[in-house]
Order: structure tokens, then C-alpha cells, then sequence
């Protein structure tokens, strides 16, 4: 005849209550990655149409029919340094792919040069450059395979 073991002693009635109890446990944990950091970081205004969004474009067809393109680079000191054809630029932002806590930001001083944060080494998103009514905008994506991001409208002009 077999002794009978108690209950905690068998591994199936761990595994019966492991199974559940981490389903709870990544259940949560989804729900706290999801509500954490929303995924709509874009910065422009939206119009929301049942689950599409439309950002308005007349920025950027303003820039495109007044030709405006420039370059941006990041100096060895962190600082962006822009080369610019057109009308007077006020505001620069570094947009971050999915958290607008990581955005930076700058602003340009009467002497032209850029005042703002140092250009973290692994930076991501998109450059704005834009005037201060925000009359137009210029958009380019960074890091660049050549250190420098090119700076178009992002629609063509009509």
C-alpha cells in the first residue's frame, strides 16, 4: 500500500495553479503597458473621423509652394546646427517615435544660433522645423544614414 502525500507535495496542483495565476499576472501586466505610455504622440493637430486621424497639411503645403528645403546635422557638442533656405525659422523640435516626453525642443535667439537641450546620442524621431505662427513646417527623419537630415514638406505642392 502507498502512503498518500499531501496536496502541496504533488507538482500537477502547482501546475494547476501556476497556469491561472500567471495569466493574471501577464493580464496586468498588459493592461499597465497599454494605459503606461499611449501610443498618439503626434503633436500636430488631429481631426479624428471614426478610427482615422487627419492632421491638417496647410502647413506643409504652405512650405511646399514657397520652396522652403533645408539640412540638419548634430554638432560634436550635441547641438543641431541647421542650414536653411526661406523664410525665418523660430522653433525646432525632435520629435520621439511613440512618447512626447522624450520630444526636445528649441528655439532660435536674435543672433541665429539655436537654444535648447544637448541631442541625445541615440535619438530618434522626426525633425520639425517650423516659424513661430506655425505658418509652415518642414519635417525630416533622424538618425540619417549620413549624419545629415534633410528637411522637405511633407507633401508636395499643388
Amino acid at each position: 500500500m502507498t502512503a498518500s502525500r499531501a496536496a502541496w507535495r504533488e507538482p500537477i496542483v502547482w501546475l494547476m495553479l501556476a497556469i491561472p495565476f500567471g495569466s493574471v499576472v501577464a493580464g496586468v501586466q498588459t493592461l499597465r503597458v497599454a494605459h503606461a505610455d499611449g501610443m498618439d504622440a503626434e503633436p500636430d493637430a488631429v481631426q479624428r473621423t471614426a478610427q482615422a486621424q487627419v492632421s491638417d497639411l496647410a502647413p506643409d503645403l504652405r512650405a511646399a509652394s514657397l520652396h522652403l528645403h533645408g539640412a540638419i546635422r548634430v554638432d560634436a557638442r550635441g547641438r543641431p546646427v541647421v542650414a536653411f533656405a526661406g523664410a525665418d525659422a523660430q522653433s525646432l523640435r525632435l520629435v520621439h517615435p511613440t512618447r512626447t516626453d522624450g520630444d526636445l525642443q528649441w528655439t532660435r535667439a536674435a543672433d541665429g544660433a539655436w537654444s535648447g537641450p544637448v541631442v541625445p546620442l541615440h535619438a530618434r524621431g522626426r525633425w520639425v522645423l517650423e516659424d513661430a505662427s506655425h505658418g509652415w513646417r518642414l519635417v525630416g527623419r533622424w538618425p540619417s544614414d549620413t549624419g545629415v537630415a534633410a528637411l522637405e514638406p511633407a507633401v508636395a505642392a499643388r
